[in-house]
């Protein structure tokens, strides 16, 4: 994790090939699969445009160690365009995949869809939860982290007001819990 976050915060790209560039944009979010040393950067946005492109560089953290450069791939996919979500790499049925959650589309309107993208091939799958699941709020700009193969982690975010709620998805029953705790955490975005 503390190469990634040196990667990320040194990384550059070659200015001399402008078609191979990541584009300038914010509200992504940026997974590092390690098993295939790529960067996956999802969606963001470009002024009004929500994007629903998925963009990765492979040999990402050997290229960061050789300082040298790796190019940047653009891959369009079949999700809603979005920027404030979250994306985390969980285990389902032994394979990993994205599980990317929420966020906001171009309208502005706040999402509470949850889907996976493949790791191989960014195939979307759109995720059915599972009934008896817990119905959360649509969000943006919320704080995620897997804290298992199988599990994601989730904290606040904004739907017209700071949210306090953490909650749990697991990937192998598709159900979402609401963590309970002695003392909520205070309402945060953005963090």
């Amino acid at each position: 994790e503390k190469l990634l976050a040196s990667c990320i915060q040194n990384y550059s790209i070659d200015n001399s090939d402008l078609e191979n560039q990541l584009p300038s944009i914010a509200g992504h979010s940026i997974t590092y699969d390690e098993a295939r040393d790529r960067a996956v950067v999802v969606g963001g946005y470009t002024g009004e445009e929500r994007l629903s492109s998925i963009f990765y560089a492979s040999e990402f953290a050997s290229a960061m160690r050789d300082e040298s450069y790796s190019s940047w791939k653009r891959v369009d996919a079949n999700f809603t365009g979005r920027a404030g979500h979250s994306a985390q790499i969980v285990q389902v049925e032994r394979r990993p995949k994205i599980f990317v959650f929420g966020g906001y589309d171009s309208k502005r309107n706040d999402l509470s869809d949850a889907l996976y993208l493949d790791l191989e091939n960014f195939d979307v799958e759109p995720i059915n939860i599972a009934a008896g699941s817990t119905q959360i709020a649509e969000r943006r700009w919320h704080a995620s982290a897997s804290i298992s193969d199988t599990s994601v982690l989730v904290h606040g975010g904004w739907n017209s007001t700071p949210l306090s709620d953490t909650l749990v998805f697991d990937s192998s029953s598709k159900i979402w819990t609401v963590l309970k705790t002695a003392t909520n955490p205070s309402p945060r975005r953005w963090h």
